[in-house]
């Protein structure tokens, strides 16, 4: 089964998140992004739910199994698609990942092309803003 190139960059942005909001934890296969695309199909969707595990493992100071953190991002992401649904909102977001230079403005090179959300991007400008930097430069 061939790949989207766009679903390729986008788990490999995903992954990035991973990474860096779940470090102790093992990135999963890529059978279990292709099963999170195939049942959800909205990068949205996805960086929302990994987002709240990410939380969540926050909360735990890091004490959190591999499966908890697969079955907790699934089951937000299940019924974040829900709720969705049922409000008719969209999920989708026309940036999807922290763009290069971006990335350099905040100080974080090393993050660029990691999954972002709206509201991650909306803090992320926030943050520029509060450095007296242009954002709209980066939209």
């Amino acid at each position: 089964m061939s790949e989207k190139p766009s679903r390729r960059k986008d788990i490999e942005s995903l992954i990035k998140f991973w990474e860096h909001a779940l470090p102790t934890i093992a990135v999963p296969e890529m059978a279990q992004w292709q099963l999170w695309f195939d049942i959800h199909n909205d990068f949205g969707i996805i960086v929302y739910g990994l987002g709240e595990c990410a939380r969540l493992y926050i909360q735990r100071r890091g004490v959190m199994d591999y499966d908890h953190c697969i079955r907790h991002s699934s089951k937000v992401m299940n019924c974040y698609a829900k709720d969705l649904a049922r409000n008719k909102k969209s999920a989708d977001f026309p940036m999807r990942v922290l763009t290069k230079n971006l990335a350099e403005a905040l100080g974080i090179p090393e993050l660029a092309g990691m999954a972002l959300s709206k509201s991650m991007f909306w803090r992320c400008h926030a943050r520029l803003q509060a450095r007296g930097t242009n954002a709209n430069q980066f939209s």
